[in-house]
């Protein structure tokens, strides 16, 4: 009949069209985004709640940390400024503080997220993508950060010692985490990336 025929006809169609746009199921990607069904002026009251909690919480363990850095710093301020293991111990509870700001609160973004029904695991995946990519354009900065690290803890080289560098002899006035800043004998400050400071000659040792 005409209207079987039509039937028949509609579903044709839209079986063409799900083939074109790919909306099989069973091949479907998981959404980035699914609001929960049935939400309510309860429920987000409650998702306001967690939220809170989680940003409250993290303020509160990140004062407690540098509470605890601040005091592991302290232990120190009798020494001289510029001294080797006060400057060890400001550098090592500044380093502690970064790291935990830092881990912690991309932490609770992503908890956050959950929480008003982003997909996890996507967000995970793209996080762990950028970080790659992150990581290696960022190679040489890591570098000098690793390096600038143990420079610190080797007790190779102090402010104010005079070393030479690549024919270049100066006084070490100041060693961070990641940039050493050297005086020349000439008056020009140079900046020096602890990853290049690799060989050196130290003139105030021996």
């Amino acid at each position: 009949s005409l209207q079987d025929a039509l039937r028949s006809l509609a579903d044709r169609a839209a079986n063409t069209v799900d083939q074109v746009a790919g909306t099989d199921s069973t091949a479907a990607a998981a959404p980035l985004f699914v609001l929960p069904a049935g939400l309510d002026a309860t429920q987000l009251a409650l998702i306001g709640v967690r939220v809170l909690i989680l940003i409250i919480g993290t303020f509160l363990v990140i004062r407690v940390i540098d509470k605890l850095a601040h005091a592991w710093m302290r232990q120190f301020d009798d020494l001289p400024q510029g001294t080797p293991r006060k400057q060890r111990a400001t550098t090592v509870g500044a380093l502690f503080s970064s790291v935990a700001r830092y881990t912690l609160w991309p932490l609770v973004v992503v908890l956050i997220l959950a929480e008003f029904g982003f997909n996890l695991g996507a967000i995970l995946a793209t996080a762990g993508i950028a970080g790659l990519a992150l990581g290696f354009g960022a190679q040489t900065l890591v570098k000098d950060v690793i390096a600038g690290f143990f420079l610190l803890f080797d007790d190779t080289v102090h402010v104010g010692d005079v070393i030479k560098v690549n024919g270049q002899a100066g006084i070490i006035e100041d060693i961070g985490i990641r940039l050493i800043k050297m005086r020349r004998l000439d008056g020009e400050l140079l900046m020096i990336p602890a990853g290049e400071l690799r060989i050196f000659g130290n003139l105030s040792i021996g």
